[in-house]
């Protein structure tokens, strides 16, 4: 699996700085300290020191990283050779059929770009329970001249409200009752878009049960439109669970 490039960012760093600060002594029965008369065995004091980070379970390590966004995450587990092996994390990038897109639609209808699929292993079990999180990214950029209207955004369904969706209610218009029950329904909205191209990225912990779709507003008045390129979808996972 590639791993992600670990990024400086202060959070992870900090963190496993603590835990590393916080030692104590290791104390280790030696047979050159046994007493001449009882020969009972004492402990003394060794030369090396051990830090909590060394000496907490693998699970609690995970769970201290799930508290964190990737990056963190990632310069956590990269600040020793021993949290990289206890923790694992790698990621995992989705195949896509295109990494581009535009749309000229000139209205303020809410349609359905593409859903996000979870990774599936070849037994056919998803890898839900053993995720980190889900970050997307891309380039986005508007007609580039006049009024900015549109933008993205992903939303998060039931699984049992996903497969009674129809073609139809994937173009929901702006103000039906469709398009307020996706709007309650939002994890993340992009910023408007821009006139030149910006990058937008975004990261989630998906939900047992749930379906994530990314849906596109392009806008209305005449000339409107959303161009989105150097798509990535990328599943965070601990891979020293497979």
């Amino acid at each position: 699996m590639d791993e992600l490039r670990p990024i400086r960012s202060r959070r992870g760093k900090k963190i496993a700085g603590i835990l590393s600060c916080i030692r104590f002594p290791n104390f280790k029965k030696t047979k050159a300290a046994r007493v001449k008369k009882g020969q009972g065995a004492i402990q003394t004091l060794d030369s090396s020191v051990v830090s909590i980070a060394d000496t907490l379970y693998p699970e609690i390590l995970k769970s201290i990283s799930m508290f964190l966004d990737s990056r963190d995450a990632f310069n956590f587990q990269t600040s020793s050779k021993g949290l990289h092996q206890s923790i694992g994390l790698a990621a995992i990038n989705h195949k896509l059929k295109k990494n581009r897109e535009s749309w000229n639609v000139n209205d303020y209808s809410v349609r359905m770009w593409r859903k996000i699929d979870l990774i599936i292993l070849p037994s056919g079990h998803s890898i839900l329970h053993r995720m980190h999180s889900i970050h997307f990214s891309c380039q986005m950029k508007d007609q580039g001249w006049g009024n900015r209207k549109g933008y993205l955004f992903i939303a998060e369904v039931d699984d049992t409200e996903w497969q009674s969706y129809s073609e139809k209610e994937k173009h929901i218009q702006s103000h039906s009752e469709s398009a307020k029950k996706i709007r309650e329904k939002i994890i993340f909205r992009s910023p408007i878009s821009k006139h030149n191209s910006t990058k937008l990225q975004f990261e989630f912990k998906p939900l047992p049960g749930k379906v994530y779709t990314i849906w596109y507003c392009v806008g209305g008045g005449g000339g409107h439109a959303l161009h989105v390129k150097d798509v990535k979808i990328r599943s965070l996972v601990y891979d020293n669970e497979f």
